[in-house]
């Protein structure tokens, strides 16, 4: 018996701050994934968010970027198309601590 995993990785110019523009093109990939059969899909660090220009950013602004991963309004947008692909798919993104 022969049994198989297909992964992908993806790279990506995000926008910086842009969070719907970086998940829309992230669905875009993850659509596209799922019409090659991918099961694990993964994606760069804080590709939510952008990461570059993080450095630059006062801690509010960090502050601002950054959601609580249980109630994360990105995540929301991710779960399901994991969920209906039945694909595991890595997100990087600035979680906010408690």
């Amino acid at each position: 018996m022969t049994s198989s995993l297909r992964a992908a990785t993806v790279q990506f110019q995000h926008r910086a701050n842009d969070k719907n523009y970086n998940l829309s093109v992230i669905e875009g990939f993850i659509a596209r994934a799922a019409t090659e059969q991918i099961q694990v899909l993964t994606f760069p660090e804080m590709c939510i968010t952008g990461y570059w220009h993080v450095r630059h950013l006062s801690a509010g602004e960090i502050g601002a970027l950054a959601e609580p991963i249980a109630a994360s309004p990105s995540l929301a947008r991710i779960r399901p198309l994991a969920e209906r692909y039945n694909m595991a798919i890595g997100v990087g993104l600035i979680e906010q601590g408690e």
